[in-house]
């Protein structure tokens, strides 16, 4: 069965559901003064602990504001900056892409004046991995930065308020509305770490001639397959197709998927299960 970790909204801060080039995106701008305006109810196989985990993410900016957040995970509340939530795709204080994975830290890429600057006229493909407290950010390909972070510092604890949201969960900057106003495509998340392999065959699949295209599960998924694991029969070959269910998987929002996100909803479905 599906893991059912579904993104939702009231109708006083809904995002818009909106065309632009040419394909569908989910368009933030009305949510990103509301705190926690899109959250799920449910951290079904969600990251706990100092566990690995990747986030990948198709989105344009509609500003250039740094310090915001597209999407965060871990516990819904909090006034600690100690790794309880992470905010794995994020632009950061120096208006450079980052993780922001390993708050607490002297090393975190949230301060990071390192990598790629983004702009409001593209879409961007950002990837940002954890494992070993060594946090990996990849922009359209390829490596941004690394970052290194003690352990204490990225630690999700087991709770129920443990959530998936758009924009910043942490209770003690709400008030400063980091939230990140964009135009997003798709959101997925797994309980590993991509290769830079895996990472790289992620935007190609996505940017086939570096252009963003909306592409199929299997195809989205496939780019991001582990061999060993496809050949040890624990994740699907090609020939196989989507059935809803994908080791690793914890969360797939894909905005061109009508059974994701269709116009009138006030949800973005979770595709994923694992």
């Amino acid at each position: 069965s599906g893991n059912g970790n579904h993104i939702g909204w009231s109708v006083s801060a809904a995002p818009d559901i909106v065309t632009d080039s040419g394909f569908t995106v989910l368009k933030t701008t009305p949510t990103v003064g509301t705190h926690r305006a899109m959250i799920s109810d449910t951290y079904v196989h969600g990251r706990t602990g100092t566990d690995p985990y990747t986030v990948v993410s198709v989105f344009k900016p509609n500003t250039l504001d740094a310090d915001r957040a597209l999407f965060s995970m871990g516990l819904a509340a909090g006034e600690i900056c100690n790794g309880e939530q992470v905010s794995p795709i994020s632009v950061g204080d120096n208006g450079k892409f980052a993780g922001g994975g390993i708050c607490g830290s002297s090393d975190d890429s949230w301060t990071s004046t390192d990598g790629v600057t983004p702009t409001t006229t593209e879409y961007w493909h950002v990837v940002t991995t954890f494992q070993d407290d060594v946090e990996r950010v990849y922009v359209n390909g390829e490596l941004d930065k690394t970052t290194k972070g003690a352990t204490p510092t990225s630690n999700t604890p087991p709770s129920p308020d443990n959530r998936f949201a758009f924009g910043y969960m942490w209770d003690a900057l709400k008030d400063y509305n980091l939230n990140m106003d964009a135009n997003v495509a798709l959101v997925v998340v797994l309980d590993r770490a991509l290769t830079a392999t895996e990472a790289r065959r992620s935007y190609q699949a996505h940017f086939p001639t570096r252009t963003y295209r909306p592409i199929s599960v299997e195809q989205s998924l496939g780019a991001m397959r582990d061999p060993a694991r496809t050949a040890a029969g624990e994740e699907p070959t090609d020939s196989q197709v989507w059935t809803g269910l994908w080791p690793d998987v914890v969360l797939l929002l894909d905005s061109n998927i009508p059974e994701s996100l269709t116009s009138g909803t006030n949800q973005w479905s979770d595709l994923s299960g694992n």
